[in-house]
């Protein structure tokens, strides 16, 4: 198949759509999913030592985890 600059920017427009759709996807699979362990930790004790919590909390999530309820700890 010959392409044609009309047909190649018709493939560009395509698949530009198609990653842009992906992309969407998986920013709101962030918010309803990482976003709740990350926004509590980070409004109460900023950005580096919330972020390192809410990295501790999600790598606490596994099955061999004893579980139970995991609150944002208090502000020092």
């Amino acid at each position: 198949m010959l392409y044609t600059p009309q047909t190649r920017l018709a493939a560009l427009t395509a698949s530009d759509c198609v990653m842009k759709q992906v992309l969407l996807v998986l920013i709101k699979c962030y918010q309803l999913c990482f976003s709740p362990f990350f926004g509590g930790q980070i409004d109460t004790h900023g950005a580096l030592r919330g972020t390192w919590l809410a990295l501790r909390r999600l790598l606490r999530c596994h099955p061999w985890h004893p579980g139970g309820v995991d609150p944002v700890p208090p502000a020092k």
